[in-house]
């Protein structure tokens, strides 16, 4: 069946029922009248059908005609006079698009009771969705009589109860769904409510933007309402809110909405002074869209997670949109070969430096985590960062530097990057750390030495040198500048040089050979310290021509041993015959 809005269609005895001795009308559910918000009769359509009725009845044509209708074209407020009243609250509860009053003398005047009609336009997402209100100074919510659309009417008028005129709030909140809510007169603005009919423009649909539905634990357990004045200062200005505050606790823009989310279903207190029941507060909310969260007039979140400080739209008392500038997040991710989450090798160390505005964002050990993320101390432009990662853990491993650089402006970056085993360092066994007697030289790329014995490995060397570059300090003036090719085999960049500074000692290298970057044997000696003799490998001597058959590049490669191995022949000569020059690269 469908809502009767014709008065001429309800059926006197089948759809109604006036009782001239008991001055009631009664309407009936057994006829055309059917039950449901959609169904049920308008208010016109039973003065219409009370007109015709008295004018045709004879026994109540007999009597003045108690029943009063206006509020202009919707003729929404009906008044029965005369101490005429509906039978029963199941006759109230079939009138659709009306109010109505009771009054005791047949000019109205002598008013009793007052109910107003509440019609909602909109929709909700699910028929069995509650609708409720909260009426006057009442703290405890009342539901409608049903669930779904809501049509029906509500008592707000008693001359010997209440009188509840001055308030009227409707909700409609479902977990999973958006939430609509209502104030009446605040919305409408009106002084008081009359016996009328007001439409309510309320709709709900899923909620998108729901992630957790009853959050608990961390950070949700810390999170809290602090309601009354406050203020929050944002970009360096103090703004006023004097609603309250949500102590995010720490949490992300979309744990502070599922956390308030929850909160507003609750018929327990949920601020801080235990004085607001959840289910029925209005004046604070928060909408989320694409990752930004605002609140509404006078409302503001404290102690959010850095990261999305900027995510905030805070809607001052004076109804200003307050946003922190946003700052940038810098994320390096570990991962392993196959482009897995990985922890960062133990002992890692991380350097992240603005290269374009000289500002070290980041030097420390990172510990055992697979992620990184470092939030810019301003808002740039745009910058370069460099950033350095190295691991060493005692003598057992390390692994290679990674030094790379990435743009940052005006959105978070992140990096992937994979650490690779120093399977050298690790061959070596040697802690880098407890060598003694080396140090870097004051323009930060020399490596003096001054060893106890006048004796050093290569391999402890190069562990030192790992250990360095991983330290504090070495993280930041030095980089990846001594390469182990194989346990015994070590490249110098070329602007690395081993002085001896222990002053009347001649310096003795042993474990291996070395190259500088250009292939030489002897450009990575300072010689303005004491001499350093390099005891190299045993070296394997022989003759190479071209014309062996080989490719080009075979045969360049080839030639250059070839030459290497003729310029240490004549090294191990200077040896021979002086005893001061530098013995060099074995093959």
């Amino acid at each position: 069946m469908t809502m009767i809005t014709n008065g001429s269609a309800l059926v006197s005895v089948t759809d109604y029922v006036v009782d001239l001795t008991a001055k009631t009308v009664e309407l009936k559910s057994t006829g055309s009248v059917s039950t449901g918000s959609a169904n049920g009769v308008t208010g016109s359509a039973v003065f219409t059908a009370l007109e015709l009725f008295w004018n045709a009845d004879s026994n109540a044509n007999r009597y003045r005609f108690p029943f009063a209708i206006s509020d202009g074209p919707s003729a929404s407020m009906l008044e029965l006079r005369g101490g005429w009243q509906w039978k029963d609250a199941a006759t109230i509860s079939l009138l659709r698009d009306a109010g109505f009053s009771y009054s005791t003398d047949f000019s109205g005047q002598s008013v009793t009771e007052e109910y107003v009609g509440i019609k909602q336009l909109g929709t909700v997402n699910n028929p069995t969705d509650q609708p409720y209100y909260l009426l006057g100074s009442a703290t405890v919510p009342t539901n409608f009589g049903v669930a779904g659309e809501f049509n029906e009417c509500v008592k707000v008028y008693d001359s010997a109860g209440a009188d509840n005129r001055s308030a009227l709030k409707i909700y409609i909140r479902e977990s999973g769904d958006t939430y609509a809510s209502y104030d009446l007169l605040s919305e409408q603005n009106l002084s008081a409510l009359l016996p009328k009919s007001y439409a309510v423009p309320l709709s709900t649909t899923t909620d998108l933007n729901a992630a957790v539905v009853s959050p608990t634990g961390v950070p949700y357990s810390g999170m809290s309402l602090v309601l009354g004045s406050t203020t929050n200062t944002i970009n360096s200005t103090s703004y006023n809110f004097s609603e309250g505050f949500i102590d995010a606790n720490g949490g992300t823009v979309q744990q502070v909405y599922d956390w308030f989310q929850d909160q507003l279903l609750s018929s327990s207190t949920i601020d801080v002074g235990a004085t607001q029941r959840g289910d029925t507060y209005l004046e604070g909310a928060l909408t989320l869209v694409g990752g930004v969260l605002t609140t509404s007039q006078g409302l503001t979140i404290k102690n959010i997670a850095s990261a999305d400080a900027s995510n905030i739209v805070h809607v001052d008392d004076a109804g200003a949109s307050v946003q922190e500038v946003f700052i940038p997040t810098f994320t390096i991710n570990c991962v392993d070969t196959s482009g897995s989450p990985a922890n960062f090798a133990t002992g890692t160390r991380v350097r992240i430096y603005d290269t374009t505005n000289n500002v070290e964002l980041y030097r420390a050990l990172v510990g055992s985590v697979s992620s990184l993320a470092v939030q810019y101390s301003s808002a740039p432009v745009a910058a370069t960062l460099e950033y350095k990662i190295i691991a060493v853990d005692g003598s057992s491993s390390a692994t290679l530097m990674i030094k790379s650089t990435s743009s940052i402006s005006s959105s978070n970056v992140s990096v992937n990057i994979t650490q690779t085993t120093d399977t050298n360092y690790g061959t070596m066994g040697i802690d880098g750390a407890t060598v003694t007697g080396l140090s870097i030289a004051s323009n930060k790329i020399d490596v003096d030495i001054n060893d106890s014995d006048n004796t050093l490995q290569l391999q402890e060397l190069y562990a030192w040198y790992v250990s360095y570059v991983h330290s504090d300090v070495g993280i930041v003036d030095s980089d990846y500048l001594i390469q182990a090719l194989t346990p015994t085999e070590f490249v110098f960049d070329n602007s690395v040089e081993v002085k001896n500074t222990k002053t009347g000692s001649p310096l003795t290298i042993t474990g291996g050979n070395v190259v500088d970057g250009t292939g030489s044997v002897t450009g990575w000696i300072d010689t303005s310290g004491e001499n350093i003799y390099l005891i190299p490998e045993t070296v394997v001597s022989f003759a190479y021509s071209s014309g062996s058959g080989l490719d080009a590049g075979q045969d360049a490669k080839l030639t250059t041993i070839n030459n290497t191995i003729a310029d240490l022949e004549t090294e191990l000569e200077k040896v021979k015959n002086t005893g001061s020059a530098v013995l060099g690269l074995s093959v």
